[in-house]
């Protein structure tokens, strides 16, 4: 054997790309040992020097992955260069890991980590824990030894270095940890002993088929155990699992190897299952019965396995080869209360921002199966799960109640207190502030009381004291005050400090304070308590004023105050210290008062921004639930209103004037346990409490668990106080007559998901939740709940958790949030125009008396177009596309529109989906060829009219109707078009002057968390926490939370259109984008996928394409639409390099020539090319649909064409040529349409049910009807396949471009390096050949380590080389002559514009051609003073020498100015 053997070996395992550039270049295979009756092959290498372990790795684990199946593979290296010291350190872990794999985790890290020496082939291990090398290393030496000399590496001995350099604890820590796992192994081994029956007694039991649910013997549950125990032993053992993730992995030689994540939430590991050798002669039934239940599992399914545990170092992770399975049913909770059941008025989805798990779908599952009569949805923010919920109640046994949960903010605050006509410059002020033992002015007492007088700007007297409470101080207020019980043990008691406090106050005294509120609560409520009289002063609160005019400051507390104003606060949270600080900030924000024209107390709310200032503070949750359809409507509004106006910090609210202006049809809760009803019931007196319950339509109380911050932040003492306020709480309720209700506030479905929102509050930057851990929040069972409210009695407990949930249940109507059908904006007249459109232009092209085929298809397309009320949606892209056109831009068509012969009358679209026909444009003869003669009519042969000599024109792609509105024809049109992007923005404007601005939005998207980017805050959550897990785990916890909404967003060019004699509220709340107010651009709530059947939506895309045309048309007068599709030139760019005159070793090797020219200047692209050669317009049709397609052209069209089984033409290429060959074939029309759909959604080719059963016999038929093998078998591979009419379009722009490089390249190349080129660099690019050549190269041999921007201008780099072979160069940016942003033709040569200089922003650029065109530089200075140009630009234009002869500055004239 040889080293082209070794080369076999690597090809076949496919291991080329991989190992190339690897020691293993020049290693040959020597031979294999063949050990057929042990089953065990040992391959033998040779090299030059050791490969790195990685190499290794992947060679070896491939071999036993791949080539062998059933065999024992076993290897010998033999090297001739030396081995270093470094090599056999380095394989060091390798060599533990093969020797080791069935020892625990703890045990393995404490061998793999061990230092390790090696001195004259001696290698000494440096240990802590005697233990390891007693009952490990010193059994095992040999066995490392050999595996060393496989490596051909000689090691004569290995010793151990007893480490005594450790602190003893330390070590003695370590060795008592070792002896506990070696323990637990033992135990572990003698368990499975004890379970393991005798070989004459065991039994086995099998069901095949893939509709198995046990494979093997049965699986006890004593002998499971938990996953976390298992990882990193080796040995059988038992586990129950739920599946999270499958893979099935085909290799070369056919067999496959199965693979599927396991985890019981305490860990994951790897089932693996290598399949049979179809190939081989002996097939193991018993194994393909395993094979058959493990390919049958899905995701989501519990399974008990029993097998065995192994460490794979291929797959670095811990893997169970099962043995026995049995698919399990986990018990699912049920709710199992004999009588009436709750309902839960309080849900959170996926679409609750970050924070809610489970989706509505799940939850309307889990309440049906529960028996429970309703639920409601209310996430936080917005509504965006309602297409979801209405969609997944249709039918089902159930009512969704539709809710929001609402943040709102109290508009009825002001900056004052009794406002009074006290003239703001001859007013005294009593700036104060007050520490407390808590928050409740209530509960509470003062400990500490500080004020200053001011008159005048000017402190005029003082007031300072502690005061002893007569009640501890906690820790917590220490540690914010300072203030210790020490402190205040010896002051005067609260009745003499706040009398003489109330004594020094004068009744005209403005008082002062930083969040007045609370100071002002704790004053009142003390002289309450006290008896004196209120004396009712006027009040100013700094945080208030602050908060309405520092618009630019995002923080307004003291400390954030005092760095704004300049003032020096000592120590925050002592009064003395905040009260200097705050009468200083007051002074100075007196100023600001008075440059707003105030003059008197009275007068400040009156002038200052109140609606910044409400926006600015704290906001309240409350539950929204919808009673009715004008409900339902107003809440939409509601939602729109807090998404727009009134947006706070990204943060969506509701102010409480407004909600209460359109509270009639909703009803109103209290919200979860951070209400302000829970709030205020903390800080102040029961009549406060009252005025606010009265708000509420009813009071939400939730269990204790949900209320732990209160008592975490000792606001509360304990579980008996709380559970005393809540009932205190339901009194009040009670007593104002409101509805009382238990609600969960649920986020999630089940326990084990409270991890997932812990994950996104704790890791996410974005969250607007805070970040902090929020309580368990799953939905509970009527027992659950019942059981959370047991210090209440039982009639109380039942009323609030079952009685009260349903009345308010039927306060409800039930409502639909999605409509049933498409509304369009009304145009009066549409269907007459639309008919006259297409039949003026069919006339026009066709003759006054229509070719029955014509005239057919026409009436046919109109009938459902009309009848299904879609002639608006076609009448507004014509005006769309024909205002385009009138300015002077081609536009392009996507999607399926180009299927429609109405589309293409009403010039929409270019595209014409008849079959190929010559028509003459003279006497309107015409010749269709409707049996599939000719792919598309720009293939047919030139020739002259037989009735008048005329030139005949050619057209026609053969794309059926069905296509685009399905077979029906009643499927919603959805007409996308490409617009330049220059013109994209105007295409935008005219349909607000179409239909009013007020009746078009964005269309709105709906981000959620990827794979990728959970796994990320998986990590990072592990980081926080310190978890220590392995990627498995990371992985299976990742998938808990991906499809969370993360953001909002907008498609690229959709605008959505609402009637005018309905309002956008009928369809959708709107919104900003991601909530940023400063976008400007609002959007529909609802993700438009899920109301774009309901409302007009246009897809006004921008496009390069039509903007390329439009530049090229400028720069060369050639009107493009006067372009053949069959110049033979044109055609030959895609099949050779003769079309512009070079040969393929001018080209790097390319073969074709359309590198630049859209949709075949990809290396993918020009590949296949190389691979089809195509001939025709046709082909390259059919080269646009393999590159769109998923599993169109690799692995299958490419293998058909290359092996001769078909021709390039006859592939499936798009979705129509499934249907068009089996037509042609005389399959069933209906029939034919069905196999595309499936086909062209990767569903294969019959329909099939849930249970994934065919309903079909689709494949019979189409062997009835001779449809060939190869062609059913592509049909079966692929993913998703383009639609012809958008290929056709995309080609029909493309050629147009390819055209002009041939006939025009300057203007190609100018067009192509403004528009499409992602960079340039002047320097190299106005170089000779030679000097992008090596920059080419550099960057290619990068590889993979090159940048984005090096990528970018090694794309450039190849075309701009291509442009010098053919004889054109690039002159340097002139400052006279250079545009701003294009480049241009001067000369015979491009010349660059001033965006070509790095750094040279597009305003500069502007400016420079502005300010040219009004006067001429004189100078660089001149320059650089009118346009604005930075010293470092002007300085690399000068080392450019773009300047051409500008002076650095105005020369003197001779004589003077």
């Amino acid at each position: 054997m040889s080293n082209k053997h070794f080369s076999l070996l690597v090809k076949t395992l496919e291991l080329e790309e991989q190992l190339s550039n690897s020691k293993f270049e020049n290693y040959s295979l020597d031979n294999i040992e063949k050990d057929n009756k042990n089953k065990i092959w040992t391959f033998n290498f040779s090299g030059e020097s050791l490969p790195s372990v990685e190499e290794l790795t992947i060679l070896i684990q491939k071999l036993r992955e791949n080539f062998l199946g059933d065999y024992i593979v076993n290897y010998r290296l033999k090297v001739s260069a030396e081995v270093t010291d470094e090599q056999i350190k380095e394989f060091w872990k390798y060599i533990i890991l093969e020797n080791f794999s069935e020892i625990s985790q703890v045990l393995m890290e404490s061998i793999l980590f061990s230092e390790v020496e090696v001195n004259n082939s001696v290698l000494t291990m440096k240990i802590m824990a005697p233990s390891i090398w007693n009952n490990f290393i010193n059994e095992r030496k040999q066995q490392i030894i050999s595996s060393y000399e496989n490596l051909g590496i000689t090691i004569k001995d290995i010793i151990p270095n007893f480490s005594k350099t450790d602190v003893e604890a330390v070590l003695e820590s370590q060795e008592e940890k070792i002896s506990q796992e070696i323990v637990k192994l033992e135990e572990i081994e003698k368990k499975e002993a004890e379970r393991k029956p005798k070989e004459s007694e065991r039994k086995f039991v099998a069901f095949g088929g893939g509709g198995g649910t046990r494979y093997g013997q049965e699986i006890r549950d004593e002998d499971i155990v938990e996953i976390k125990d298992v990882v990193g032993y080796a040995g059988d053992v038992t586990i129950m699992a739920q599946v999270f993730g499958t893979e099935e992995i085909v290799h070369r030689n056919g067999s496959s190897q199965y693979r599927l994540k396991l985890t019981d939430y305490s860990d994951s590991i790897i089932l693996r299952l290598f399949g049979n050798n179809p190939n081989s002669k002996f097939q193991n039934k018993r194994k393909n019965e395993l094979i058959d239940l493990v390919k049958g599992i899905k995701k989501g399914q519990w399974l008990k396995i029993h097998g065995a545990v192994s460490n794979d170092p291929y797959l670095r992770d811990t893997i169970i080869e099962p043995k026995s399975i049995e698919v399990a049913h986990k018990e699912e909770k049920k709710d199992n209360y004999s009588g009436r059941k709750r309902i839960e008025l309080n849900t959170h989805t996926k679409m609750s921002q970050l924070e809610g798990i489970s989706s509505a779908k799940e939850y309307l599952a889990r309440a049906i199966d529960w028996g429970h009569e309703a639920i409601a949805f209310t996430d936080t923010y917005g509504v965006q799960a309602y297409p979801e919920i209405c969609l997944s109640s249709k039918g089902k046994d159930i009512k969704p109640i539709y809710g929001l949960n609402a943040f709102i903010m109290d508009d009825s605050i002001t900056a004052t207190t009794n406002p009074k006509e006290l003239k703001l410059k001859d007013a005294t002020y009593v700036v104060f502030d007050v520490e407390t033992t808590g928050l409740s002015a209530e509960r509470d007492r003062l400990i500490e009381i500080a004020a200053v007088k001011v008159k005048n700007g000017a402190e005029i007297d003082s007031f300072e004291s502690y005061i002893n409470p007569q009640r501890p101080i906690s820790e917590l207020i220490t540690r914010l005050t300072s203030i210790t019980n020490d402190d205040v043990k010896d002051a005067p008691l609260e009745k003499e400090v706040m009398t003489n406090f109330y004594n020094w106050i004068d009744e005209d005294d403005i008082l002062v304070a930083h969040n007045a509120k609370f100071d002002l609560g704790f004053l009142d409520t003390c002289f309450e308590r006290l008896g004196l009289e209120n004396k009712n002063n006027a009040s100013i609160d700094t945080l208030f004023v602050s908060r309405a005019e520092n618009k630019e400051a995002k923080r307004h507390g003291l400390s954030n105050l005092a760095k704004l104003y300049k003032v020096r606060l000592v120590q925050h949270h002592r009064a003395i210290y905040d009260t200097k600080a705050t009468a200083e900030i007051f002074v100075k924000m007196l100023d600001q008062l008075y440059e707003l024209g105030i003059e008197y107390h009275n007068e400040i709310d009156e002038k200052i921004d109140l609606e910044l200032a409400h926006k600015r503070s704290r906001t309240f949750p409350c539950s929204i639930l919808v009673k009715n359809a004008k409900g339902l409507k107003d809440l939409f509004r509601l939602v729109s209103y807090s998404c727009t106006k009134y947006l706070n910090s990204a943060k969506p609210t509701i102010p409480r004037s407004l909600l209460a202006q359109y509270r009639e049809d909703l009803l109103i809760g209290s919200g979860n346990g951070d209400n302000e009803v829970f709030e205020e019931l903390l800080n102040s007196k029961e009549a406060k409490v009252e005025d606010i319950i009265d708000f509420y339509d009813y009071i939400e109380i939730q269990p204790k668990h949900h209320y732990a911050n209160f008592i975490r932040n000792e606001r509360i003492a304990d579980n008996a106080e709380l559970e005393e306020i809540l009932k205190k709480l339901i009194q009040l309720a009670k007593k104002k007559e409101k509805i009382v209700v238990a609600t969960g506030d649920c986020y999630y479905l089940d326990e084990y998901q409270h991890v997932y929102r812990q994950i996104l509050r704790l890791t996410v930057k974005s969250n607007p939740g805070a970040r902090d851990l929020k309580p368990m929040a799953t939905l509970l069972t009527t027992e659950e709940m019942l059981k959370e409210f047991s210090y209440l009695d039982e009639q109380l407990r039942e009323e609030l958790v079952i009685d009260n949930t349903h009345k308010i249940n039927g306060m409800i109507e039930l409502v639909v949030p999605l409509k049933d059908k498409l509304y369009t904006p009304n145009i009066e007249g549409a269907a007459d125009e639309v008919r006259n459109l297409s039949y003026d232009m069919a006339h026009r092209i066709y003759g006054e008396e229509l070719p029955e085929i014509v005239e057919k298809r026409l009436e046919k397309e109109l009938a459902s177009i009309i009848g299904n009320g879609f002639s608006v949606v076609y009448l507004i892209s014509h005006k769309l596309v024909k205002k385009s056109l009138d300015d002077g831009y081609l536009v392009g068509s996507r999607g399926s529109v180009g299927s429609s012969f109405a589309a293409t009358m009403s010039e929409i679209t270019e595209v014409n989906p008849l079959p190929p026909h010559y028509v003459c444009p003279n006497c309107k003869h015409s010749e269709f060829f409707e049996k599939g003669e000719y792919a598309g009519g720009f293939d047919l042969p030139r020739k002259d009219c037989p009735e008048c000599g005329h030139a005949l024109q050619t057209n026609g792609h053969d794309i059926p109707f069905a296509i685009f509105l399905g077979f029906e024809g009643d499927k919603v049109p959805d007409i996308d078009l490409n617009f330049s992007g220059d013109y994209q923005a105007k295409a935008h404007k005219y349909t607000e002057e179409l239909f009013g601005r007020d009746n078009v939005f964005k269309a709105g998207t709906i981000g959620t968390i990827a794979d990728k980017t959970a796994f990320g805050y998986v990590k990072k959550y592990a980081e926080v926490r310190d978890i220590q897990a392995r990627s498995g785990f990371f992985e299976h916890l990742a998938k808990g939370f991906t499809n969370v909404k993360n953001t909002t967003g907008q498609h690229p060019g959709g605008i959505m259109v609402c009637p005018r004699d309905m309002d956008v509220h009928h369809f959708t709340p709107i919104q900003h984008p991601a909530n940023k107010k400063e976008s400007g651009v609002l959007t529909t709530h609802f993700d438009y996928h899920s109301i774009e059947g309901r409302m007009t939506k246009l897809d006004i895309l921008g496009h390069d394409d039509p903007t390329i045309i439009r530049m090229l048309e400028d720069l060369t007068g050639i009107d493009a639409k006067t372009i053949p599709f069959d110049d033979p030139r044109t055609l030959s760019l895609f099949s050779s390099t003769e079309g512009i005159g070079l040969t393929p070793e001018q080209l790097q090797g390319d073969q074709v020539a359309s590198l630049a020219v859209p949709e075949c200047g990809t290396k993918f692209v020009r590949g296949m090319l190389e691979d089809s050669r195509p001939q025709t317009f046709s082909d390259l049709v059919r080269i646009s649909g393999f590159s769109h397609g998923t599993n169109v052209w690799l692995d299958n069209a490419q293998d058909l064409i290359k092996n001769g089984t078909c021709k390039l033409n006859e592939a499936i290429s798009t979705r129509d040529d499934v249907m068009n060959f089996l037509i042609h074939r005389g399959m069933d029309r209906k029939h034919s349409f069905f196999v595309m759909e499936n086909v062209r959604k990767g569903k294969g080719i019959e329909k099939r049910n849930k249970q994934g059963q065919a309903t079909t016999e689709f494949e019979a038929e189409m062997r009835e009807n001779n449809i060939p093998e190869w062609f059913i078998e592509s049909c079966k591979k692929i993913s998703y396949l383009f639609p012809r009419a958008h290929a056709v379009a995309y080609v029909m722009m493309a050629f147009r471009i390819a055209w002009f490089k041939v006939y025009h390249p300057l203007a190609f190349y100018a067009a192509y390096f403004s528009i499409r080129a992602k960079a340039f660099d002047l320097r190299i690019m106005t170089g000779d050949l030679k000097t992008q050549m090596t920059e080419f190269n550099r960057i290619k041999a990068l590889d993979r380590a090159a940048s984005p921007k090096d990528k970018d201008l090694m794309s450039a780099l190849e075309v701009s080389m291509e442009m010098y072979q053919r004889g054109y160069r690039f002159v340097n940016v002139d400052i006279q002559h250079s545009e701003a942003r294009r480049f241009s033709i001067k000369d015979g040569a491009l010349l660059p514009p001033f965006l070509a200089i790095d750094s040279l922003g597009e305003t500069v650029a502007d400016a420079i051609v502005a300010e040219r065109e009004e006067r001429p530089f004189t100078s660089l200075k001149d320059l650089q003073r009118r346009c604005k140009v930075s010293n470092t630009i002007i300085d690399l234009m000068k080392e450019l020498k773009c300047c051409g002869e500008l002076p650095e500055d105005e020369q003197m004239s001779l004589f003077g100015a």
